[in-house]
């Protein structure tokens, strides 16, 4: 396993979580799933910026393993974030995530919108507990700003390059979260907001 930095939000109950005063809107951060190392969460308030630094394999199949920052919210939702990585190199499926998650469970329900290190962006989701993670990719390649809504049962992928406005991109889908889920940001990067 290679390790990475990323940054998330999201919420559950089975694995240990640090709490920490410097983690900006976020409530907590952990270790999801089988890592190598473990992970950590900063934010630095003078520049907004958070960064997470993880040891996990992916997010994709019907298991993840990631490091990230959480809040619990419930309802309608909207996270936009300006996404650049730390670095060019390394492996091309590195991903920066902004995701909704259902528990912090390896195998858990989850919509993202993902940008990979070689610029593929897509919206990944695991409809089941257990499931195998389904995707629908963006024609833009390599956006600094993503967006992820939810809007009742649905969730939408919206994207821009730099310097642009926010679109709304073709890809939506729709599940059942349960009323009270995460808000994840899983970064190769430091995000800022």
């Amino acid at each position: 396993m290679r390790k990475f930095v990323f940054v998330l939000v999201l919420a559950s109950f089975s694995i240990p979580i640090c709490q920490s005063q410097s983690l900006g809107i976020f409530t907590a951060h952990a270790d999801v799933g089988t890592v190598l190392h473990p992970g950590s969460t900063t934010y630095d308030s003078s520049k907004n910026a958070y960064t997470l630094i993880g040891s996990g394999e992916n997010m994709w199949a019907t298991a993840d393993a990631f490091q990230f920052a959480w809040k619990k919210i419930s309802g309608d939702m909207e996270i936009s974030a300006d996404i650049s990585f730390l670095n060019s190199g390394g492996n091309e499926h590195k991903k920066a995530v902004l995701m909704l998650r259902q528990s912090l469970d390896a195998d858990s329900v989850y919509a993202d919108v993902a940008l990979h290190g070689n610029g593929l962006t897509s919206l990944q989701f695991r409809d089941e507990k257990g499931g195998i993670t389904s995707e629908v990719e963006s024609k833009m390649s390599a956006p600094a700003r993503l967006r992820i809504t939810r809007v009742g049962k649905y969730v939408y992928m919206s994207l821009a390059q730099q310097g642009s406005d926010v679109r709304f991109g073709v890809a939506r889908c729709g599940f059942r979260l349960m009323e009270r889920f995460m808000q994840v940001l899983e970064f190769v990067l430091t995000i800022k907001m």
